[in-house]
C-alpha cells in the first residue's frame, strides 16, 4: 500500500503518475520491508525553506530511502496527514517543486543537512599550484 497525493493506493508500483498543482509528474517510488526496517536509519526534517506544516519522515535501508511527506495537524483533536509515501528523496524534490515552487537545488540541500547518514563531499578546488623544491622529476 502507499499514499499518492492523500489517496490510499493498494497496487506498489515503482513509478507513479499523478497531478500536483495542475503539473503531471511521475514520481518514482522506494519500498523497504518491515524486516530491512528493523535495521533501518530513520530521521524526520521540515522539507520546506521558511515554511512550516510539513514534516518528511525518512527510512533509509543501505543503499534505499523512502519517504513520507506529512501535513501537521492545525487543529487542536486533529491528527497528522501522510500526503505521500514511499516517495525517493528525488521525488520529493518534484512534489515540493510542483505543489510549492521550491527549487530542487533547495529541496536537495535541505535533505542532504538533515540526513545523519549523508556524507557530503568537501568541495574541490578547480585548479591548484603546487611547487615542490628538489621534486622528482
Amino acid at each position: 500500500m502507499m499514499i499518492i497525493n492523500g489517496q490510499t493506493v493498494e497496487t506498489m508500483a515503482k513509478k507513479v503518475t499523478t497531478t500536483i498543482g495542475g503539473k503531471e509528474v511521475t514520481l518514482n517510488m522506494a519500498y523497504i520491508s518491515e524486516v530491512e526496517a528493523k535495521d533501518a536509519l530513520t530521521f524526520e526534517f521540515n522539507p520546506l525553506k521558511d515554511k512550516e506544516g510539513y514534516t518528511a519522515r525518512a527510512t533509509k535501508s543501505g543503499n534505499k530511502v523512502a519517504i513520507e511527506l506529512v501535513k501537521k495537524a492545525t487543529k487542536k483533536g486533529e491528527k497528522d496527514t501522510v500526503v505521500f509515501s514511499n516517495l525517493t528523496a528525488q521525488s520529493l524534490f518534484t512534489v515540493l517543486e510542483a505543489a510549492f515552487g521550491q527549487s530542487r537545488a533547495t529541496s536537495n540541500s535541505i535533505y542532504v543537512r538533515s540526513n545523519p547518514a549523508r556524507k557530503q563531499a568537501s568541495r574541490a578546488a578547480a585548479s591548484i599550484k603546487v611547487e615542490v623544491e628538489g621534486g622528482v622529476l
